[in-house]
């Protein structure tokens, strides 16, 4: 789901009952969901390229990680 249809889906169900706030505290909690997810995603797709976490190519394993989050 991206971004416009979460805020779609969650104006559509829009009834007064929820402030600002809670919408925004919804939000940021998909979001982080998301992040977590993909975090687990790349990693299960990805440590055994690196040999799994062998401390001699974390720096590596780092970049690229930083690399694919940058991508989404």
């Amino acid at each position: 789901m991206t971004n416009d249809e979460k805020i779609d889906r969650m104006l559509k169900f829009y009834h007064g009952t929820k402030t600002l706030k809670d919408y925004l505290l919804e939000m940021a909690e998909w979001k982080e969901q998301q992040m977590i997810d993909k975090v687990v995603e790349w990693l299960a797709l990805n440590a055994q390229l690196y040999g799994g976490f062998n401390p001699g190519r974390l720096e590596d394993m780092v970049t690229k990680f930083t690399q694919a989050m940058k991508e989404e």
